[in-house]
């Protein structure tokens, strides 16, 4: 699910189906626990679920009960989680390359390994890094 107009369908979709049931208070902290479970499957998977779960269980469910009733095989889940974490590490570890590369070429060691067997203390290589404009703040 992706916002809050999609859970607040679902809520609405659910208190339909269970009508005599009380629902969850839709406070900051369930909407944001309800969002971070079902996060992986998009509105009409979890609608799915939730339909399932009502032909079942005349009782409201938890999220974590709608989830298990998601598919388990969801690409856009993994794609989605993979895609968030990942493209953002990629992009850092590119930077800190490319960090790395104008460190060689501005004569520096590319790295702390490099400078301690070039007869550097770790202090005297960022003070000298950060003089430089090559320090890894540049790059966060």
């Amino acid at each position: 699910m992706e916002n809050e107009a999609e859970l607040a369908m679902l809520f609405d979709l659910l208190h339909h189906v269970y009508p005599n049931q009380k629902t969850p208070q839709m406070d900051l902290k369930t909407k944001t626990a309800w969002m971070e479970v079902l996060r992986p499957w998009n509105y009409q998977q979890v609608r799915e679920a939730a339909l399932s779960h009502a032909r079942k269980n005349p009782y409201f469910p938890s999220a974590s009960e709608l989830a298990a009733l998601c598919p388990s095989d969801n690409s856009r889940a993994s794609a989605t989680f993979v895609s968030r974490s990942d493209v953002k590490q990629q992009e850092l570890l590119a930077r800190y390359r490319e960090l790395k590369e104008s460190r060689r070429q501005a004569g520096f060691p590319p790295g702390s390994e490099e400078a301690k067997a070039a007869g550097l203390s770790y202090k005297d290589w960022l003070d000298t890094l950060e003089r430089a404009g090559l320090g890894l703040e540049t790059i966060l």
